[in-house]
């Protein structure tokens, strides 16, 4: 499985246990990834991105709040509420 913008991205070594090594080795045999860098790889990048979109919802979830807020404020002071 490789792919462009992993071929060109520099590279850093990272440590795990070889019982995780193991793993990914067996899970790996019968897929499109070539290697367990490969495969450590992807699975990374799929955490991260998965994190990132967790903490856009918080956001989002913050915003709706504070919107929520300042309308009931508005609707308050105009007499609805």
């Amino acid at each position: 499985m490789s792919q462009d913008h992993t071929q060109d991205d520099e590279s850093s070594t990272v440590e795990i246990p070889e019982h995780i090594a193991d793993t990914i080795q067996t899970r790996i045999e019968d897929t499109r990834f070539d290697s367990n860098d490969e495969y450590v790889s992807f699975a990374l990048e799929q955490l991260l991105a998965h994190i990132d979109r967790q903490e856009a919802d918080v956001s989002m979830a913050s915003l709706d709040e504070t919107d929520t807020d300042a309308v009931e404020d508005r609707l308050e002071s105009l007499g609805y509420l």
